[in-house]
């Protein structure tokens, strides 16, 4: 099926789902990340089964996946309760409160280096589900710019905070790429994230996937970070 065809058929769905009061927002959300990941695939010439499996975990009882990010109303209302969130102390360690109109802009612009782009995305986004419910996002970028390590950026959602969900889409974005490089579609060596000196909670969580921390109160256009590192091993499979 064609790109434009799934996209023209999210859109129907999405619009349907969104503006009925009795479907529950796992149906929502489950749709996105059925076609969200037939997109993605096409776009990494994989199957569309394979990525699937890369994006999605269990642990115990409760169920980890990630959601390609995509041109969708509940997903744009979805990056405004992250980046506009009304509790001001929200996002002490993240960034500045946005507006709605600021969390729209970048909620846009994260889509237009998902997809509008020939071959490989150079930055990729996604929604991090908790037993299928929207918890938070993931992303990375750049991939395709030569010896520059591409960087880690994640948040969840308050109601989510200790639930796993940082460490699970951590976990599953560091398997996804290791995949990626295996296959050729990416010359990544290593991966880098930062994170606020006082956020002990989100350094211990770096530090269980695999990163260690190499430069301290490293400034980047956040303020004041932690430098983190982790070399990538490739993973060779078959597709």
């Amino acid at each position: 099926m064609s790109r434009k065809l799934l996209i023209f058929l999210l859109l129907i769905i999405g619009d349907f789902l969104s503006t009925n009061d009795f479907v529950d927002e796992r149906l929502i959300f489950q749709q996105m990340r059925l076609i969200g990941t037939c997109m993605l695939a096409e776009k990494l010439s994989m199957h569309p089964t394979a990525l699937s499996c890369l994006l999605f975990t269990f642990r115990g009882s409760n169920e980890y996946a990630l959601v390609p990010i995509m041109e969708t109303e509940i997903g744009r209302k979805f990056w405004r309760t992250i980046f506009a969130a009304a509790n001001p102390a929200y996002m002490t360690f993240y960034v500045r409160r946005n507006t709605i109109k600021e969390a729209d802009a970048d909620f846009k612009k994260r889509v237009f280096h998902m997809w509008n782009t020939k071959g490989c995305s150079d930055s990729m986004t996604f929604i991090s589900l908790y037993n299928g419910l929207p918890s938070g996002e993931i992303s990375i970028g750049p991939l395709r710019m030569y010896e520059k390590y591409p960087e880690i950026g994640y948040i969840t959602l308050e109601t989510f905070a200790h639930k796993g969900v940082a460490s699970a889409s951590l976990k599953l974005m560091i398997n996804l790429i290791k995949t990626l490089v295996g296959k050729g579609a990416y010359a990544i060596t290593r991966l880098s994230a930062t994170c606020h000196p006082q956020n002990t909670a989100s350094s211990r969580v770096l530090e269980k996937v695999g990163f260690r921390r190499v430069r301290s109160y490293a400034m980047t256009s956040y303020g004041i970070r932690d430098l983190y590192e982790m070399p990538i091993i490739p993973v060779t499979r078959e597709f």
